[in-house]
């Protein structure tokens, strides 16, 4: 007997994760995702502080996703607790970085086969993460007139 076939052997996954279609979703979302930030011009700074091969980098947020999107816990049970801001701790991220990921990602969930609602979901929720990873901060622009 197959261990699919053994209700008790099955994993649970979140409802998002099973509807947007797995690993394989995740799978082009992330190729999608690095594809974009490779190729627009609006997004250069964000590529330039990555290393010239992405292989890597496309790896680890696809591990990160899928258990984040409520699927195995790929990334942790490869690299421990992800400690996002940890991790990122030697990329200056401010709110430009920010925004140029946030802009790959969007494209990526526009062009995918996800529905619309999770689509929004999903973007909302990596929004909130996307800023709360912000670990520097553009001066602000104040007019001092004497």
């Amino acid at each position: 007997m197959s261990t699919l076939t053994q209700p008790w052997r099955k994993q649970k996954y979140s409802p998002l994760f099973i509807r947007i279609g797995g690993e394989k979703a995740v799978q082009q979302l992330v190729s999608d995702f690095y594809q974009i930030m490779e190729t627009d011009e609006n997004v250069r700074e964000l590529r330039d502080i990555h290393s010239p091969d992405l292989t890597d980098a496309e790896h680890k947020l696809f591990l990160f996703l899928v258990g984040w999107l409520g699927g195995p816990p790929l990334f942790s049970d490869k690299y421990g607790h992800p400690r996002l801001r940890q991790r990122h701790l030697g990329f200056k991220i401010d709110t430009n970085m920010v925004t140029q990921w946030l802009y790959c990602m969007n494209k990526a969930l526009r062009s995918s086969a996800i529905g619309h609602q999770d689509q929004d979901t999903i973007y909302q929720a990596l929004s909130q993460l996307a800023h709360h990873m912000t670990n520097h901060h553009l001066p602000s622009s104040t007019n001092s007139e004497a």
